[in-house]
Order: structure tokens, then sequence, then C-alpha cells
């Protein structure tokens, strides 16, 4: 009998998008059923930004599209990531 076991982590500081995240437990979903939590660097980058996939590795690298590191697994949360276009060009109140 096989048992699927999701766990998520969160690197470093809490984030909007990591809160409320248990070991064990997957937060439910609240856009729909079909739009998943995370994707992958290339499909972030291929999906949101017409890029190549070495393109969409190096943009992850400079901090351009927001990544979560489980184990060796490089993962893209899309909240975050449509949080960051929505706030794209928005003057800094800081």
């Amino acid at each position: 009998m096989r048992t699927n076991i999701t766990v998520l982590a969160c690197s470093g500081q809490d984030h909007e998008y990591c809160s409320g995240m248990k070991e064990g437990r997957r937060r439910r979903n609240s856009m729909n059923d079909e739009t998943p939590l995370t994707i992958s660097v290339p499909q972030a980058g291929r999906q949101y930004f017409d890029m190549s996939r070495g393109a969409a590795y190096e943009a992850a690298k400079r901090g351009d599209i927001p990544t979560v590191k489980v184990g060796r697994l490089l993962r893209v949360p899309v909240r975050a990531l449509e949080a960051m276009l929505d706030n794209a060009g928005q003057k800094s109140t800081a």
C-alpha cells in the first residue's frame, strides 16, 4: 500500500504565501481546484514572461521571479508571482 505525503517548507522568513502551511498539510487552494499553488521555474518564465528555460532560471536567481525551495526542488508560488505582477509599476511608500 502506497501512502502519499506532501511536505511543504518555506525557506527563511514568513511569507504571505507560506503562512498557514504546516508539515504534512497542504493549504486549501482558494483560487480553484485546477490552479496549482506552485509551478516550476521554466513554466513560470514561459507562461508569464515568454522566457526560455535558462532565462527563467537566471531571473529566479536574480530575484525577479519569486521562488521557494522545497528540498532540492525550486518552485514558484503562483499567488506571490501574481501579486508581484499586480504591484508592478506602483510607487513604494518607503
